[in-house]
């Protein structure tokens, strides 16, 4: 649980333009030697005049704008104990801001700098999440397990375990990932979590092979969870799994229920609800998601699939010159 310099080199996760330029641009700033005569240093005063604007702004949810702040002052003070802070809130800025190259990077400086500082168990957290969404999975499994040994009753215990797992999932180990979440799952701090282990959990026995169990975990989740953000995706492992079952009319259910919020679920949803009609024999409902699909996902290395069945679509109703078209 991908991207360099910003979030939007991975998945997912997922693509903002311009940010890797934006996220070299600080980097260098805050590694270029800080020249008196070019850039005029901030008294402690000022330094923490602008640190509480900076923390201000994030409050307000501005995190690019507290990230400028912080790093002005990173490049301009040499109070040490004072950049240990800064450097502190620029982790949680970028985190915040699910600037996860960023997040790595600045993460892993505070943990190389600052090993003894109390705030470790919490950067090494964001490290590790941020390792995962950047693909460097043996990376974000060290970190997190660093994080689970030493962080105790950490309020984060639980969804840190979460994405432990999906570590040790990515990086092919299903046992541990099992033996993680089961860890969790009764463990009273996670309690907040829970949601996010019994994903975990369903994604471990599907991986594994084990459908049923996996659609169990799920199916409790939404039951225990009505209000959960992983609502959607998890109605959307139940229809898959439940298409691969070939219970075409409970993949359907599954999906009427769903709410795809980001360009991710709405490419599975496409794709599952087109997969079941098109099973069904319902070739005019089949196309319209295949169209969907192939028009508002052209990039997608799913598009070529796309264009397929809304051709075998067209070619079970009739409309041949379409599905030459398409072919």
């Amino acid at each position: 649980m991908t991207f360099c310099l910003s979030k939007g080199l991975r998945r997912l996760v997922r693509r903002l333009g311009g940010q890797p330029l934006r996220a070299a641009l600080v980097l260098c700033l805050i590694s270029a030697p800080r020249c008196t005569s070019q850039v005029p240093p901030v008294g402690r005063e000022t330094a923490s005049v602008l640190l509480s604007e900076a923390t201000g702004w994030m409050d307000a949810g501005s995190y690019h704008v507290a990230r400028q702040k912080l790093a002005e002052i990173l490049r301009r003070s040499s109070f040490t104990e004072q950049n240990r802070n800064v450097l502190f809130w620029l982790v949680q800025s970028a985190f915040k801001d699910q600037e996860y190259e960023e997040a790595y990077q600045w993460a892993s400086e505070f943990v190389l700098e600052y090993p003894n500082d109390a705030r470790r168990v919490t950067v090494l957290y964001v490290q590790g999440v941020s390792a995962y969404q950047t693909r460097r999975l043996d990376e974000a499994a060290s970190a997190l397990g660093a994080f689970l040994k030493e962080g105790g009753n950490h309020p984060q215990r639980g969804v840190g375990c979460f994405w432990h797992a999906m570590a040790e999932l990515d990086r092919g180990d299903t046992t541990a990932a099992q033996d993680d979440i089961r860890q969790c799952y009764d463990d009273p701090s996670a309690r907040a979590y829970r949601d996010y282990i019994l994903m975990g959990w369903a994604l471990s026995l599907e991986r594994r092979g084990d459908l049923e169990g996996a659609a169990g975990r799920l199916e409790q989740l939404l039951s225990d969870f009505p209000q959960s953000e992983l609502g959607t995706d998890a109605r959307l492992r139940v229809a898959s799994i439940s298409l691969r079952q070939g219970r075409l009319a409970r993949t359907l259910n599954m999906l009427e229920q769903a709410t795809p919020a980001y360009p991710s679920q709405r490419q599975e949803y496409l794709l599952l609800q087109a997969e079941a009609n098109i099973q069904l024999g319902r070739y005019q409902a089949a196309r319209d998601a295949y169209d969907e699909f192939a028009t508002r996902f052209s990039g997608s290395p799913h598009a070529r699939n796309a264009r397929y069945g809304l051709g075998w679509s067209l070619v079970k109703l009739g409309d041949f010159p379409g599905a030459q078209a398409v072919f």
